[in-house]
């Protein structure tokens, strides 16, 4: 619609001039001796115009002309972009596509002919990561270092080379090497709560308890809510009390530690195992952790006790048996502290009230140590086979039974045809073949062996030797 109206404005300007101009003449000279020129008014101002107009397309053209080498080379480098941005998302749609081969190439084709940091960064953290998928550790050291090196001035690519690098060197079992990664994050990039989740890997993988300890606490304040962060308070909590070098020592690190992290099966677990000489506080640690939960495994330290302790521990859990009694490692920790503590009666209903929720070996081993005390033998013998049959399982043995396979001997060294060597008796002419006998019918015992018929000893069973004697 707008070009219709332009359209129309310069008709009517066209005409108008036309008119003013039909009745003018007036004429222009231009005198310049010898020469004069006379033209019309008219001719003149269309001259002038036609002339502007010609010098105006000149000076345009010049000046594109003149711009005509930067513009190629903009658009050269417009096109080296896209075609390197089009080949670093092929290579990621490669890697995520599990095509990691063709994903490298095309990072190396990208990191080869670009000049930006930016695209060398992105193109050699590729790399590195489709290495890894390819388990090939020479090429993701050299694609980190390419990439730390073209990133060296960019503190936002340097962040993302530390936190790829310590990510590669942790799926390689590499702490040390994680560490020195994380060591070049930039001022500030600690905040970032992945770069966090990948100082406290390092830290656990390195045995740095109390710093992991700090860093999972820290992760727990702000509401991580990932699902390893539990697991990892829970280690550095436990590996922490481990590391102490006496009871003194991993007493003042108990008292160190909060509520929630004292109940932890774990950190529970290690502390009942570093403060094993201090009976009481033990079973006070147990105790609190188990009121939070059943747990199996402290179950079973709770029932490994001296028989001093056997009676307030015995007390604790029956209490505990009331709110659950069908749980079958509650039933047996009973068993466990009634057998410490002699008491063969309760032992045995409790082991055995534990069998029918779950079969489980070392309920039969336990139910066979206290038959033997009860001079049972039978029924000791009878749980000791059941819980070695349920830890070790054996295919039973009536399947494969049948006839025994017949035995090589072509590599035996005492064989019949070596004997027969010796004695001479071998030569190379044909062995006329006996005519045939009728065999007798051979019984087989239940192992499927046939029972040969006894042989006839003759007077030149003296005169072989013993193992062809026994061949024979």
């Amino acid at each position: 619609m707008r070009a219709w109206i332009w359209t129309l404005l310069l008709l009517a300007v066209a005409v108008g001039v036309a008119v003013l101009v039909r009745d003018y003449t007036g004429n222009v000279v231009i005198v310049s001796p010898p020469y004069r020129i006379e033209v019309s008014l008219v001719f003149a101002v269309l001259a002038m115009i036609a002339l502007f107009v010609a010098v105006y397309v000149l000076l345009r053209l010049a000046g594109w002309s003149a711009g005509l080498l930067p513009r190629w080379r903009a658009w050269r480098a417009q096109r080296q972009l896209v075609r390197e941005h089009q080949r670093l998302e092929q290579g990621w749609v490669r890697m995520l596509e599990g095509q990691y081969v063709k994903a490298r190439d095309e990072f190396a084709a990208v990191s080869v002919a670009t000049r930006d940091a930016t695209r060398q960064t992105l193109a050699q953290l590729g790399m590195a990561r489709t290495a890894l998928s390819l388990n090939q550790p020479e090429i993701i050291e050299q694609a980190l270092e390419s990439a730390r090196k073209a990133a060296a001035s960019d503190p936002g690519l340097t962040l993302a080379v530390a936190c790829t690098a310590a990510d590669l060197m942790l799926a390689q079992d590499k702490a040390a090497q994680a560490a020195n990664w994380l060591a070049l994050v930039p001022e500030g990039g600690a905040r970032y709560v992945h770069l966090q989740r990948l100082s406290l890997k390092t830290n656990l993988a390195l045995g740095h308890w109390e710093t992991a300890l700090r860093q999972a606490r820290s992760l727990a304040r702000h509401h991580d809510v990932h699902a390893d962060i539990d697991t990892a308070l829970a280690r550095a909590a436990a590996g922490y009390l481990r590391s102490a070098n006496d009871g003194n020592e991993a007493q003042a690190i108990w008292k160190r530690l909060k509520t929630p992290e004292r109940l932890m099966p774990e950190v529970a677990w290690a502390a009942a195992d570093v403060l094993r000489d201090y009976p009481v506080l033990v079973r006070q640690i147990l105790q609190d952790a188990l009121e939070a939960g059943l747990d199996s495994r402290l179950l079973m330290a709770y029932a490994q006790c001296d028989p001093a302790e056997v009676r307030p521990r015995l007390l604790r859990a029956e209490s505990w048996l009331a709110r659950h009694p069908d749980h079958p490692d509650l039933l047996r920790a009973l068993g466990t502290l009634c057998l410490r503590g002699e008491l063969w009666g309760p032992a045995t209903g409790y082991l055995q009230r534990s069998l029918q929720r779950h079969d489980d070996a070392r309920t039969h081993a336990l139910l066979g140590t206290l038959f033997d005390h009860l001079d049972r033998p039978a029924d000791a013998s009878r749980h000791w086979r059941l819980a070695t049959a349920l830890e070790v399982p054996l295919e039973p043995l009536g399947e494969r039974r049948g006839v025994l396979p017949v035995a090589d001997t072509g590599a035996d060294p005492v064989a019949v045809d070596g004997d027969i060597m010796e004695l001479g008796l071998r030569d190379d002419r044909p062995v006329p073949a006996d005519p045939p006998v009728a065999q007798p019918r051979l019984e087989t015992d239940e192992l499927g062996v046939a029972d040969l018929p006894p042989r006839e000893a003759t007077d030149d069973d003296s005169a072989l030797p013993r193992s062809a004697a026994r061949s024979t």
